[in-house]
């Protein structure tokens, strides 16, 4: 599965297996490439006499910065040496100077490698995105985008027509939607060019389907509950993910009320959703976006079916009684082993800090579905509440990733005092 942790811990892999440095084997292979100006290391020779972009926000310029798990998204380029990158992927490991990759791990690295059921219609390869509804009519695809507060970069590849573009951004204010849009267009004019192929002039629309009035208050509140996510379906360019949602039974369908990003106490948005005749769900007057309830390799899941595709949503949470320990623990955190040398500090004070510097752990509490743990980001760009199932009395991990793989919080001892541990960061209680 798709994870930035185990990217940067390929870096000392690759280390280990080479012989040499992370730094000294990458760049080795980016010069065999012909990327003369690309590193993931700001100091490397390889950057010496580079101008490095800053990032804009404002008007006022902020940076360059760098980031701590170069692997996972350190690398500074330039279009130039991207587009090298891009002819050696269509060539499946080939340049100028010779093959840099055999053309077999390539190929692997933009086949589909999560088969997973629970990953649905939202294919990976070897850190690839295979899928972009805009470019589905184009043959196969395979792309990846990055950001990092003032930075937006999106690398899309056709690697049946030997076409790919590279787009970059340096400001707050730079919409990733529109960078999108100039990345898919570029593709689109590239493509009809070269081949003569031209987008569908009809947008895709979805198959209507009736509204079922047969539904009984039974078969509705058997699907209300708390269904938890980790935006599953943001990361798979469908509708904005929420990490909290409690859905309730009303007389002809389910009132889904949605807690997540940009919001402290109040409710992200409420839908009021009606069965439809195929067995999904969907705004009375929009079936755009249609919702299933369904068993999934033993998980009670919500699937957003979108284009004809079908993405994982959120996972069905079952509330389980508090541990005293827990509930002893409630109350509002600091932020307390945040480096120096890190910008959240110089972030904070234009609400772009990626860390949050203030948590509070919280009970949601509802006298039908039950009382939930919740931890709620305070500030920053990530503002979140996120539900905390208690696995022990020290450690609670975060359901809706499907695998169990969405994170955890931990109470850790700290120089004599209890602190939380989330995100690698250490939080005091205030």
């Amino acid at each position: 599965m798709y994870s930035n942790t185990a990217v940067a811990l390929l870096a000392d892999v690759i280390a280990a297996a080479s012989g040499q440095t992370f730094e000294a084997r990458s760049d080795a292979f980016f010069r065999s490439l012909g990327m003369t100006h690309t590193s993931f290391f700001p100091d490397s020779p390889a950057l010496a006499g580079s101008v490095r972009a800053k990032g804009y926000y404002g008007g006022t310029a902020y940076g360059p910065y760098c980031l701590n798990a170069p692997a996972a998204g350190g690398m500074l380029s330039s279009v130039r040496d991207m587009a090298r990158f891009i002819q050696m992927v269509n060539a499946r490991g080939r340049t100028e100077g010779g093959r840099a990759l055999r053309a077999a791990s390539v190929e692997q690295m933009i086949t589909r490698q999560n088969p997973a059921a629970l990953d649905f219609d939202f294919p990976i390869g070897l850190m690839w995105r295979l899928y972009d509804p805009c470019l589905a009519y184009a043959g196969r695809y395979c792309g990846h985008g990055g950001d990092r507060i003032f930075m937006q970069v999106l690398l899309k590849i056709l690697p049946d027509h030997d076409l790919g573009v590279i787009a970059l951004v340096n400001s707050a204010e730079g919409s990733g939607e529109n960078l999108e849009g100039i990345a898919n267009r570029t593709l689109e004019l590239a493509l009809e060019e070269k081949t003569g192929i031209k987008k569908p002039s009809a947008p895709y629309v979805p198959v209507a389907s009736d509204r079922d009035y047969s539904w009984s208050a039974a078969q509705l509140n058997a699907l209300a509950a708390i269904y938890s996510t980790i935006n599953n379906a943001a990361e798979a360019g469908t509708s904005p993910g929420t990490t909290f949602n409690r859905i309730k039974a009303e007389s002809g369908g389910l009132l889904w009320m949605q807690k997540g990003k940009f919001r402290e106490n109040a409710w992200e948005g409420v839908k009021w959703v009606v069965p439809r005749k195929n067995g999904c769900f969907s705004l009375p007057d929009s079936q755009e976006y249609q919702y299933e309830f369904k068993d999934v390799a033993g998980r009670t899941v919500m699937i957003e079916h979108r284009e004809g595709r079908a993405h994982f949503l959120a996972e069905r949470y079952v509330p389980a009684p508090i541990p005293a320990a827990w509930t002893g623990r409630l109350g509002r955190y600091t932020l307390a082993n945040l480096d120096p040398a890190d910008n959240n500090s110089e972030m904070t004070g234009i609400g772009l800090n990626l860390m949050s510097n203030d948590l509070r752990l919280e009970i949601d509490a509802d006298p039908v579905q039950g009382d939930v743990l919740v931890l709620r980001l305070l500030d920053g760009v990530y503002q979140a509440p996120l539900v905390v199932a208690p696995v022990s009395n020290t450690v609670g991990c975060m359901p809706g990733g499907g695998r169990n793989f969405a994170g955890a919080v931990k109470a850790v001892p700290v120089d004599g005092e209890e602190q939380l541990q989330f995100l690698g960061l250490r939080y005091r209680k205030i």
